[in-house]
């Protein structure tokens, strides 16, 4: 699947290439960060170590928020027409650090004027605890080790499950690609059909359910299993790839109201 990105290599004329801008306050270990969000197009970020929330609010200004012992860490900067949250380091904290209770709490709340669809939303997290809601016209996520949420309403969207669990509420996608190494996802998909869905699985699982429309199937397993319970039909413009290692697989037509189980 060709993932739409922006590209924004280039600021446009009267923009800056900007570090940590706008305004920024500290409080004890609490960071409270503002940006100027107009024209943003694409949302980066990186995190590790955390609790992160992301959704749209009625504020005038992209605000990032964070509480904990690592807040300073972060940081909220604009590249031409792409907004980048990272916290910090990518290296993670050892096992112990986490076991001892190394917590920190981050919110990105983005202004309403941007939840219109047409925002890509980029996502690189690792050790973390992730909830996220909006209109996007693309999601990527790469996810590790985490507890990942996601419900949106969005054109594209694709998401990488290395360990960890993942929830996704996908409404109106045309295009989904479910990847996971280890762990298990549990997708829901709403509204149209999507035109082409891909799910591949190592040695987790996957749990969708899919809209209740005929699908062109083409499934590859090894040692894993397979349990399909849609309407195949080979002339179908809904395409679904299946590809199972030793892992588990269920996708399940949503019954619609009145059917007959």
């Amino acid at each position: 699947m060709d993932f739409i990105r922006r590209d924004h290599t280039r600021a446009p004329v009267g923009w800056f290439l900007l570090d940590i801008s706008g305004s920024r306050s500290r409080n004890g270990d609490r960071v409270h960060a503002e940006i100027d969000a107009s024209g943003v197009e694409e949302v980066v970020v990186e995190a590790a170590a955390a609790d992160l929330r992301i959704g749209f609010a009625d504020v005038p200004t992209a605000v990032l928020s964070v509480e904990g012992e690592r807040a300073d860490d972060w940081s909220i900067s604009r590249d031409a027409n792409a907004l980048k949250i990272s916290s910090g380091s990518r290296r993670l904290l050892s096992g112990a650090k986490l076991l001892n209770g190394v917590k920190t709490n981050a919110v990105l709340s983005l202004p309403q004027a941007l939840n219109n669809g047409q925002l890509v939303l980029e996502l690189d997290i690792a050790t973390c605890k992730f909830h996220g809601a909006g209109a996007f016209l693309a999601v990527e996520a790469e996810v590790a080790a985490s507890e990942f949420d996601l419900a949106a309403q969005v054109q594209e969207a694709r998401i990488e499950l290395a360990a960890g669990k993942a929830r996704a509420l996908l409404e109106n996608t045309a295009k989904v690609e479910f990847k996971v190494a280890a762990g298990s996802l549990a997708g829901w998909l709403k509204g149209g059909a999507p035109s082409f869905l891909r799910v591949e699985v190592a040695t987790g699982s996957a749990d969708l359910i899919v809209p209740p429309v005929p699908y062109r199937v083409k499934k590859e397993t090894a040692l894993g299993s397979v349990d399909l319970r849609v309407k195949e039909e080979s002339s179908s413009p809904s395409v679904i790839e299946i590809e199972v290692a030793m892992g588990q697989v269920s996708i399940e037509a949503q019954v619609e109201p009145g059917a007959q189980l």
